[in-house]
């Protein structure tokens, strides 16, 4: 799958990951990769960090999103914004199969 980091067209949303390839649904664009961090971890040292994802095994515990896939859709980015919604979902290899 091909993408890019870019600048956004939306104003003061940053940078975004952008597919340079139609997608077709339910195909994987990409792998987050990053190193696990603890749920007492995150609920100190990295409190702060916009780029984690909670994992779904009910730890707590979160990938500190190190690569492109942090400039993927932020749900909480789009609240409020009319006419905008996510439209990818991060999901587990296991939800793959």
């Amino acid at each position: 799958m091909k993408v890019k980091v870019a600048e956004s067209r939306i104003p003061g949303a940053g940078k975004g990951l952008f597919a340079q390839e139609d997608i077709k649904k339910g195909q994987a664009i990409m792998d987050v990769t990053g190193p696990r961090r603890m749920a007492a971890e995150v609920d100190t040292i990295y409190a702060d960090n916009d780029y984690l994802l909670e994992l779904n095994d009910g730890t707590g515990d979160c990938i500190e999103v190190m690569d492109g896939s942090r400039y993927a859709n932020d749900a909480k980015g789009f609240v409020g914004i009319p006419g905008l919604k996510n439209n990818a979902e991060f999901c587990s290899r296991d939800d793959q199969s």
